[in-house]
This record gives C-alpha cells, structure tokens and sequence, in this order.
C-alpha cells in the first residue's frame, strides 16, 4: 500500500509556498540629506536600509559615524521624514 501525501509535504516531490511577506527582507539602497541642528546641510549619504523593527535607525546611525567622525546629533531627511539621530 502505498503512503498517503496528504500528511505533509516532502522535500522531494511537490512545492511548497512560503507564507512570509518577502517585501519585509528586501534591502533598499535610500539617499538621505543630513543637516545640523541650525538646519545647515551638511552632504548626503547612501544608507542600505533593511526593513524591520528599528533597522533604519541603526542603519542610519552607522552610516553617520561613518562618513562624519564628530559625535552629536544630526537630521536627517530619508524620503518624506525628518527624524533626529543622535550619534555618539
């Protein structure tokens, strides 16, 4: 007799869907303005964003220290925000 399949899907035979929004795993390469507080812009960067709780801001703390060496606090304009990230 041979085994029933509609007890799960082997690796061998068949498809199998992945029920996991793939959109929320792409990394997206975003231009963003950096200014001072005084609202002086100080150069943009390139920062590769990874989508998910809290990755931007981190991805983008990275790319500050990065390019401008001196800690303190910044703006930055990604798209249509503007949110402040301090950088130590």
């Amino acid at each position: 007799m041979a085994p029933s399949s509609s007890a799960g899907v082997s690796s061998s035979s068949g498809t199998t869907s992945i029920a996991t929004r793939l959109d929320s795993f792409v990394n997206a390469l975003e231009s963003a303005t950096v200014f001072d507080l005084q609202g002086r812009c100080l150069g943009t960067l390139q920062v590769e964003l990874l989508c998910g709780p809290g990755a931007a801001r981190n991805a983008l703390e990275s790319a500050l220290r990065a390019k401008f060496k001196t800690p303190g606090a910044y703006l930055v304009r990604l798209g249509r925000t503007l949110q402040r990230v301090n950088v130590n």
